[in-house]
């Protein structure tokens, strides 16, 4: 009795996991196609899904059935594995510029640090900066939790006092080109590029808590 159930379970967990490459697999096509168009990109994981369900029953031999599988898993995995990141493409305002500092003894000097005023009705005033802080005068820190949708997602911003020299925060985030959507599921697969913001705390903090909802 102990042994059945403990192959029933066996094979229960396989093939959720089965269950679970596949979907992802689903989804690394979806969102990360070869397609502009992303309905392009969901009809070409539709035809992927197919296949690999169909095409193993055309085969009577086991190792040729999971021979199949292997690659239509290794068809996506590969082109997804090679799929790289690039700071030449045309992106939305906000994430225009790096971010550099240049570090001498106490001084820091943050070159490309995002300044920008929000106003209502959308209206955007952008500001890149070079400022100089010392380190000297770092009073504390803050990490600031921005959540979204559930309480178990958040975005991490850390900022750093210094005094009269203002506060300066730094985020991790999304690089979107222009034109393009934020998207949750999109950001677990490549569907962005990453970068790391140097910003006012003003301009940060602010963006979240009056304009975005």
């Amino acid at each position: 009795m102990f042994s059945r159930l403990l192959r029933w379970s066996g094979r229960v967990i396989f093939f959720v996991a089965v269950f679970l490459v596949l979907l992802w697999c689903f989804g690394a096509i979806c969102f990360d196609g070869p397609f502009a168009n992303a309905r392009w990109n969901t009809l070409l994981a539709c035809g992927w899904a197919v296949a690999t369900l169909a095409l193993p029953f055309f085969t009577k031999s086991k190792k040729g059935r999971w021979g199949i599988r292997l690659v239509c898993l290794l068809i996506v995995v590969i082109p997804w594995s090679l799929i790289r990141p690039s700071n030449n493409r045309v992106w939305m305002p906000e994430y225009a510029h790096e971010p550099h500092a240049t570090i001498t003894e106490d001084v820091v000097t943050i070159e490309n640090l995002r300044n920008f005023d929000y106003q209502p009705g959308g209206v955007i005033i952008e500001r890149w900066e070079t400022r100089t802080v010392h380190l000297s005068n770092l009073r504390g820190a803050d990490l600031v939790l921005n959540f979204w949708g559930s309480d178990l997602m958040a975005h991490p911003i850390f900022t750093f006092d210094f005094g009269a020299e203002g506060r300066v925060a730094f985020s991790i985030e999304t690089r979107r080109e222009k034109g393009e959507a934020s998207s949750t599921l999109g950001g677990l697969y490549k569907n962005f590029d990453l970068i790391y913001l140097a910003s006012d705390e003003r301009d940060v903090i602010r963006l979240r808590t009056n304009y975005r909802s």
